[in-house]
């Protein structure tokens, strides 16, 4: 894993002025490192943009043109430098748990320019050191507590109620009806006008035109109205019925839901075939850290489970332990002892066959008992061949399980809780496995 400071801003040689009430001084030089003359000397500085790092120096106390130059020629070669460091990449060795820099040219840094980068961006290194610590570590506790979502035995799947997916019918608005007709404006004649019969007769015809024709228009607008509101009346009274009639399927659905969680109950209990169903559905939603099969039949009409489980292999949990070496620079990294890595393997087993058990019996609630029997695939020194062998079978009761602390189950040691039932093992204090029989499968 790479760290890239990936801030880039462009540096591009230059000189300004700045006039101050000290005087005038001259900058050479662009973002990230400069040289800076006035009266006071020659100062320096240099930064690595965007990230906040910077610092500055007085370079002489030379007043001469020819000293500051070659000064900012040394500035520049500066510049360059952290400019290369502006984006470097990090390296874990996770056999010795050295860490190796390289700069933006892939060239390892060593030396003052390494110091300066754990230095000046300790947080990410510690941030970056800490995510390689996890993943050589995997997450061991998980793998250890997996079985601390385990549901109370006696707290069982309910058919969840589905709503009525039908919208309400929405009543519309009744159309608006046009702007009630406006009688045509006939302006009177001028005095002129009314001077000749003819102006005056057309005049008078144009009145009684307009008079008719306005009684003609609300004659129609009037109708217009009539219909919108009969359209209207037709349409509330069908949307009345709709409505009552989307009341009464809503009701009826709502008696069928509950209808359906109560029979829902009653079939978990004999239905055999619901009881498949419930437990498969169960299995699959469980969360594994690894791929994991697990095979099941369920007997004595519905009272006992039967659960096969292919467990990992010890080779599947992590066998390195890392931590942060004091100085912050490096991991020291050790090989797990071999009694370590047995008792977390043991303790991580009988963890996920508590667990099944206790997902099992919350799933079915007819089941009095469930048998956990876990195998490993594991090499037979004398014939170079994996075979699959039981390491552990065990009878769960659902009476034994509730005496189980639901509300801490941090407290439980998963592997003697096995202990509190029938078991068949053979393990020794070290978390040594020897192959068993598994309990036979009763129908």
């Amino acid at each position: 894993m790479g760290i890239r400071f990936n801030k880039r801003i462009k540096i591009a040689p230059g000189i300004k002025v700045n006039v101050g009430l000290g005087g005038v001084s001259t900058t050479f030089g662009g973002r990230g490192a400069s040289i800076n003359v006035g009266k006071r000397g020659v100062k320096g500085s240099a930064s690595i943009p965007g990230t906040g790092i910077s610092y500055s120096k007085i370079l002489s106390s030379s007043r001469t043109q020819t000293r500051a130059l070659k000064e900012e020629q040394r500035r520049k070669r500066e510049s360059e430098r952290i400019q290369r460091l502006s984006k470097v990449t990090l390296e874990l060795n996770e056999e010795n748990g050295t860490v190796t820099i390289f700069d933006s040219d892939g060239e390892e840094l060593k030396g003052r320019d390494k110091t300066f980068i754990f230095d000046s961006q300790s947080g990410i290194i510690q941030g970056w050191l800490q995510d390689e610590v996890d993943k050589i570590n995997g997450d061991i506790e998980l793998l250890q507590d997996i079985f601390l979502d385990s549901p109370n035995i006696d707290i069982h799947p309910e058919y969840q109620i589905q709503e009525y997916d039908v919208p309400k019918p929405v009543k519309l608005a009744k159309e608006v009806p046009p702007a009630e007709p406006v009688k045509e404006h006939i302006p009177n004649l001028g005095f002129f006008a009314r001077l000749f019969q003819n102006k005056r007769d057309m005049h008078a015809l144009r009145l009684t035109d307009a008079e008719n024709n306005h009684k003609l228009d609300l004659s129609k607008w009037s109708l217009l109205c009539k219909s919108i509101d009969f359209e209207y009346d037709k349409y509330l009274s069908k949307f009345k019925d709709e409505v009552s009639d989307w009341k009464v399927a809503k009701e009826l659905h709502e008696q069928a839901e509950v209808f359906r969680k109560d029979s829902f109950r009653l079939e978990l209990l004999s239905n055999n075939e619901l009881m498949d169903e419930i437990l498969a559905s169960t299995i699959e939603l469980m969360e594994w850290p690894r791929e994991t099969i697990v095979d099941f039949q369920i007997t004595n009409d519905g009272h006992a489970i039967w659960l096969d489980v292919d467990l990992p292999e010890i080779e599947d949990l992590p066998q390195k332990v890392a931590t942060i070496a004091a100085n912050g620079k490096k991991l020291n990294i050790k090989n797990k002892v071999k009694k370590q890595l047995q008792l977390e393997y043991a303790q991580h087993i009988h963890g996920i066959g508590l667990r099944l058990a206790c997902f099992a019996l919350s799933s079915l609630p007819k089941a009095q008992m469930v048998v956990i029997s876990g195998y490993s695939q594991r090499l037979n020194s004398g014939t170079g061949k994996l075979n699959e062998d039981y390491l552990y079978s065990t009878k769960f009761t659902r009476d034994g399980l509730r005496e189980l602390n639901f509300d801490k189950l941090k407290n439980v040691d998963p592997v003697k809780s096995h202990d509190l039932f029938e078991v068949k093992r053979k393990m020794t204090a070290t978390g040594i496995f020897k192959a068993i029989e598994p309990f036979n499968l009763r129908i």
